[in-house]
């Protein structure tokens, strides 16, 4: 199990909560394409990356990834696109964060389908686990955020929502950037989003219990 797919794998816990898709897309690029580029070529998790199986740096996931990638950027502008995406938000995300955690944190993926088969759980199969488990309840905490954004301005004539796109969209790209480049301190940035969601949530709440107010009747 290799320290940098770690740290990879758990720091970008948030920005699978946000962006599944695009984030999957980002990482599958720098696995194939990252030791080529200038200044973080051979970065430790950029070469971890790059021990990626072939499967995931193959054309066919990453055109694969970069359709459902754009799906994603556009249902911000849609809500046909965003409905059908919240029907599976959290089980996606989950999914799909546990599915780039499989492919970074063990190359050898045939060894990992036949330690499940003959020996119940690998320690690889474990952590992927942990990182679906994490972004799942991330997801959660993002959506309830999310839906008082649209409910406060539901149908973006202030232009909170198109800023949230913007920003969930940009910080996906850069965090992961980010995150290559400070692994340490893009996982303490990670665990400060996640608690200012969670805050952000409860004090909403607190706002609208305070609202309330007896029935008259």
């Amino acid at each position: 199990m290799n320290l940098a797919a770690i740290l990879y794998t758990l720091s970008s816990v948030p920005i699978f909560a946000s962006r599944p898709f695009l984030a999957a897309f980002v990482t599958a690029l720098l696995a194939r394409f990252g030791s080529e580029l200038p200044w973080i070529g051979d970065n430790s998790i950029v070469v971890a990356l790059g021990q990626s199986p072939a499967w995931f740096q193959s054309t066919t996931c990453i055109v694969v990834l970069g359709f459902w990638a754009v799906l994603e950027v556009l249902s911000a502008k849609s809500p046909e696109i965003r409905q059908v995406l919240d029907q599976i938000d959290g089980f996606v995300k989950a999914g799909v964060a546990m599915l780039v955690a499989f492919a970074l944190i063990d190359a050898d993926t045939a060894k990992t389908i036949g330690a499940i088969q003959k020996a119940g759980f690998s320690l690889e199969s474990l952590w992927a686990l942990v990182v679906g488990g994490l972004t799942w309840l991330a997801a959660g905490l993002r959506n309830k955020v999310v839906a008082l954004v649209i409910d406060a301005d539901e149908h973006d004539d202030v232009g909170l929502q198109s800023l949230l796109a913007w920003t969930e969209n940009s910080w996906t790209v850069l965090g992961l950037l980010f995150l290559v480049i400070f692994p340490l301190a893009a996982l303490a940035l990670s665990a400060l989003t996640t608690a200012g969601i969670w805050w952000a949530r409860k004090r909403a709440e607190e706002r609208e219990e305070r609202s309330k107010a007896p029935c008259p009747g």
